[in-house]
């Protein structure tokens, strides 16, 4: 025997779980989490009307912002976590044009077309 009476595999909860049930976020995490899930579908809605109609990928859009919406309706918006999105997607933004413009100046410094990097020593 292992020391452990009756006990069975399937009784025992998974190393590193708990017994008491799944971890949940706090309410204001969950609350952050719902306002990403409306910006990502409004973002969904501005991409639509670029996506043929008709077209899988139109169909499986429109599915899941139907689908989304009636999870994370508008109504349930609170201002100031959308407040705090915004301002995240924007600091996101930033950062993404700041890296992108270092990447074009480190493209723009590399020679172009065919020609050959200077030979060390060949002035």
């Amino acid at each position: 025997m292992d020391g452990l009476p009756n006990a069975s595999p399937s009784m025992t909860p998974p190393m590193g779980s708990s017994p008491m049930g799944a971890h949940s976020a706090s309410p204001g995490a969950a609350a952050q989490s719902m306002a990403q899930v409306r910006e990502a579908i409004q973002l969904l809605q501005k991409a639509l009307p670029g996506l043929p109609v008709g077209t899988e990928i139109h169909q499986k859009v429109v599915k899941n912002i139907t689908d989304l919406s009636k999870m994370v309706p508008a109504s349930a918006t609170n201002p100031q976590v959308q407040m705090t999105e915004l301002r995240d997607l924007q600091q996101d933004a930033g950062q993404n044009q700041m890296v992108n413009a270092v990447q074009r100046s480190m493209v723009g410094a590399q020679p172009q077309g065919g020609e050959a990097p200077p030979q060390p020593g060949a002035m």
